[in-house]
């Protein structure tokens, strides 16, 4: 199922779209479940980084639409926007949080489907997964694609990207588990690597390019393996 949320403080526009967009997925037999939010501040207020899409009117009153869109990807570099606009002199500035494009107003069925297109191929073609880290205050939200470890270190769960760190109550067998299907193995018991990220490795040691983690004994042969069928795998 693809979550859709929709804030537009134009109620009437918001129901017509609502509509377009129930039609759109219907004829493709898409689950589809759609909320809605007639303000921003309300929104952002409640948001817990679970929704596929959103789609935001960039003129509302108090934080508007692009405002509104850095504060998201402050905590999730993941969800897919489009915005809707009555002036296409703004539009340009959806890209600054790489929106996937904007459905000028008044909305239309063709023009919903053809940003719609893209939305869905984008959705569909997800290889990653959006994992949303719970933090002490709010979430954190990252693609599994970003990720190039993740260790524990003082009882906390530290999530490596290539410019940060994210610290985060919990165990590995928690993040473990929301991996499952994806290439990720542990090199030892305090370590879980993205294959796609290892350069080398050798006797006791798996390097992700300059940096260099510990295999154990007891981890060897099952993470060797890992390796050498993610490598076959990618031909």
């Amino acid at each position: 199922m693809i979550k859709i949320a929709m804030v537009d403080d134009e109620i009437g526009s918001m129901q017509d779209v609502t509509h377009m967009l129930s039609d759109y997925f219907e004829k493709r037999d898409q689950e589809v479940q759609i909320s809605t939010y007639s303000n921003s501040l309300e929104f952002l207020s409640k948001y817990k980084a679970q929704f596929d899409v959103i789609i935001i009117d960039i003129a509302m009153p108090g934080i508007n639409g692009l405002e509104m869109s850095k504060k998201i990807r402050e905590v999730d570099n993941t969800v897919i926007m489009v915005f809707l606009t009555s002036m296409k002199q703004f539009a340009i500035n959806g890209y600054e949080v790489n929106a996937v494009g904007f459905i000028v107003k008044p909305v239309t069925e063709y023009s919903l489907a053809l940003t719609m297109n893209r939305v869905l191929t984008k959705v569909q073609n997800k290889a990653s997964r959006r994992l949303v880290i719970n933090l002490r205050q709010g979430v954190s939200v990252v693609s599994t694609d970003e990720l190039r470890y993740i260790d524990v270190c003082f009882h906390h769960v530290v999530y490596h990207t290539a410019d940060k760190e994210i610290e985060a109550y919990g165990t590995l067998s928690e993040v473990e588990e929301k991996l499952k299907g994806l290439p990720f193995a542990r090199c030892n018991n305090s370590t879980i690597v993205n294959l796609n990220y290892v350069t080398k490795t050798t006797n006791n040691s798996v390097f992700l390019g300059n940096t260099e983690l510990i295999i154990s004994r007891g981890k060897k042969k099952e993470f060797v393996n890992a390796v050498l069928a993610f490598n076959e795998l990618k031909g």
